[in-house]
């Protein structure tokens, strides 16, 4: 382990100490596309949503050895070398690199989190490219402080305080670096945002993160081909504990014609004490610019600064154990009151009741044999087959013991039965209800037909009842001539109307006094509303 230290810190003293050798113009590229996870909670490279808690920070140390992320086909045009790659190579134009990653990660505020990244490339090694036109690329600067970057996240929720899924959205920056050492940075800025996710199942931790990759100036390439904005994306999983294994899948999509980029990337982690060393590497795939064949790395890393939490008290007794004082609210599954149904499903948990009264007792207030549950009048006493309710066959609200007419609706008022709409009375059919007529017209409205119902079953059930005179009677307003015509003409409407309700025609006269037989003075008008009528007498009478 010490010799491990030794190692990484003398190659990071030659990196700072790299300086350029020859001015060559070559492509003002950032070929480094591994950017380490600073906070690695989950992942070495992959974000899991969880940010470092309050007052928390990390530090790590990384060597980091690369092999062909940068060649020239033959075609001139610069792609990366990863396995599967179908370009045919000419040049080495970034044969093997080796850096030095320095990440530090620092809480900020609750939620939000700093990380910052500077790498030092310590060694690489090239070809040197001479194009058909004769224009040359050199070998690069062996070393030299590459481009850094700082990144903020900030944890939109997380698994520590209970939500089922970490998240967490960040925002890396690149700065623009291109005079400290060949192929470490761009002319412009990289800006990349990102959306993190992350859920434990047991002793696994699965993950995830999308953003993108978007430059303020595109990288110049060679045979006037650029490079500019990038979709990223990556998902992993990793064990839990002291020794912690991990794979991760990362990959970069370009829209520039210029191929994409996949990595698969296993690797370990022992955790001791405050302290960490770990190794990741692995193969790349396809050729987009800085794709490796392969890469291995190696580190160590130190995460100090959180307070040891307080030694949680003992627990409180149990409740619920046998012979504990309790309510039945802190042990809903226990039964107090022994009726079978548990505390807390009991309305009741202190009284002994009945399962289909949730443990609470019947009752009946009524007296009536119906359990006040089941009881639609639980303070009525009623019949057991009507709900406990008091029997009301026709549902006019009159028990059937006080309807004086039990299967036809009625009113109170009338014991139960309907209205009396007419009564024979000295001579004559009294009707409790005018008969109703459209203006002007001989027509009946449709409201006096249960008047007319009740007028024509009271003739035809009372066969005593001789013949049965109709008399039409109007107010004085219009021609005493058009009155008797319109009043005779109603009083044949209502003949009509009761023939057809079964009366025997014989036993019916229609006769219309117009305007003759007032009985109200027909200078008001509610005098004149009075004359306004049709009045039934009887004839004759058979004894």
């Amino acid at each position: 382990m010490t010799r491990c230290i030794r190692f990484l810190a003398v190659a990071a003293v030659l990196a700072l100490a790299g300086t350029a050798s020859a001015q060559n113009v070559r492509p003002a590229i950032d070929s480094q596309r591994l950017r380490l996870d600073p906070t690695a909670h989950g992942s070495l490279v992959l974000g899991d949503g969880e940010v470092l808690e309050e007052g928390q920070f990390r530090a790590a140390l990384t060597g980091h050895y690369e092999r062909s992320p940068m060649v020239l086909l033959t075609n001139g045009e610069l792609r990366g070398r990863g396995l599967f790659s179908d370009g045919t190579k000419e040049t080495q134009l970034l044969r093997e690199r080796a850096t030095i990653h320095l990440n530090l990660a620092m809480n900020l505020w609750k939620r939000l989190e700093l990380g910052l990244h500077v790498p030092a490339v310590a060694y690489q090694y090239a070809e040197n490219y001479v194009s058909p036109s004769g224009a040359t690329i050199n070998h690069p600067t062996q070393g030299g402080i590459a481009a850094p970057s700082a990144m903020l996240r900030y944890g939109m929720s997380s698994e520590r305080t209970g939500a089922p899924l970490a998240s967490a959205i960040a925002v890396e920056v690149v700065f623009p670096w291109t005079d400290k050492v060949d192929y470490g940075g761009e002319k412009g800025f990289i800006i990349a945002p990102r959306l993190e996710v992350g859920k434990a199942f047991g002793g696994l931790r699965v993950m995830a993160d999308a953003g993108g990759q978007f430059r303020t100036k595109d990288v110049e390439l060679t045979a006037g081909e650029k490079l500019s904005h990038e979709v990223l994306g990556g998902i992993g999983v990793a064990t839990t504990g002291k020794l912690r294994a991990e794979l991760t899948a990362r990959g970069a999509f370009n829209f520039d014609g210029l191929s994409q980029s996949a990595e698969l990337l296993a690797g370990l982690r022992y955790g001791f004490g405050e302290g960490e060393i770990y190794a990741l590497g692995g193969p790349g795939f396809m050729e987009s610019p800085g794709t490796p064949t392969y890469r291995g790395l190696i580190g160590f890393a130190f995460i100090g600064g959180k307070k040891a939490a307080p030694p949680p008290p003992p627990p409180p007794p149990d409740p619920c154990a046998a012979g504990q004082s309790h309510t039945p609210e802190q042990c809903p599954a226990l039964d107090d009151d022994g009726d079978g149904v548990p505390n807390g499903q009991d309305r009741c948990p202190l009284e002994k009741g009945v399962a289909e009264n949730q443990g609470c007792p019947d009752k009946d207030t009524d007296g009536d044999g119906v359990p006040d549950r089941l009881d639609r009048c639980p303070s009525v006493p009623g019949a057991t087959d009507n709900q406990g309710c008091p029997k009301d066959s026709d549902k006019d609200g009159v028990p059937d013991d006080k309807d004086r007419c039990p299967d036809k609706p009625g009113i109170p008022e009338n014991q139960g039965c309907p209205p009396e709409r007419a009564e024979i009375k000295a001579g004559k059919i009294e009707i409790k209800e005018k008969v109703y007529f459209d203006t002007g017209k001989a027509t009946i409205k449709a409201q006096s037909n249960a008047l007319l119902d009740d007028v024509a079953k009271l003739i035809a059930a009372n066969p005593q009842v001789g013949v049965v005179t109709i008399e039409g009677h109007t107010d004085s307003t219009g021609s005493a001539a058009t009155n008797r015509a319109l009043s005779q003409k109603r009083a044949e409407a209502v003949k009509d109307y009761l023939v057809s309700k079964g009366v025997d025609a014989s036993r019916l006269e229609a006769k219309g006094f117009g305007p003759d037989q007032p009985v109200e003075s027909n200078k008001t008008a509610k005098g004149r509303e009075a004359n306004r009528r049709v009045e039934f007498t009887i004839q004759n009478a058979n004894p």
